[in-house]
């Protein structure tokens, strides 16, 4: 497969959540066509209005106004794309799934084990 016909799509943003680095290490590896746009607090505001059109619920991801964003850029280029969005939940980036292996973990223990770990954690406040 030739990656030189392959399209890759990023955003960037201001501040602390700037994956920019990251990005252009992919992209030069990969040597992809690559679209980029760099997101602006602007820009937050100009997409505002047209989010609230599009999304029919309330919706709190925060991420969904670079998504829309990332979808325009997309659109103009290809008519399918794959994106990454949800990967956290597959590979258990949040802690609530690495507390809920826990538990999962702890469950299968023997029932005086389970007591003693418990006796414990309620004395030193663990959870």
């Amino acid at each position: 497969m030739d990656l030189k016909k392959i399209h890759s799509f990023s955003i960037g943003f201001e501040g602390d959540y700037d994956e920019t680095p990251q990005i252009n290490l992919i992209k030069n590896k990969f040597q992809t066509k690559h679209h980029y746009k760099y997101f602006k607090e602007k820009d937050f505001k100009e997409f505002l209005e047209k989010i609230f059109y599009y999304y029919d619920e309330p919706h709190a991801d925060v991420s969904q106004t670079p998504t829309f964003m990332l979808s325009k850029i997309t659109k103009k280029n290809v008519g399918v794309a794959l994106s990454g969005d949800g990967g956290d939940e597959i590979f258990g980036g949040y802690l609530h799934y690495v507390q809920a292996a826990r538990i999962i973990f702890i469950k299968k223990l023997p029932k005086i084990i389970r007591q003693l770990l418990k006796t414990n954690i309620r004395q030193q406040e663990f959870w």
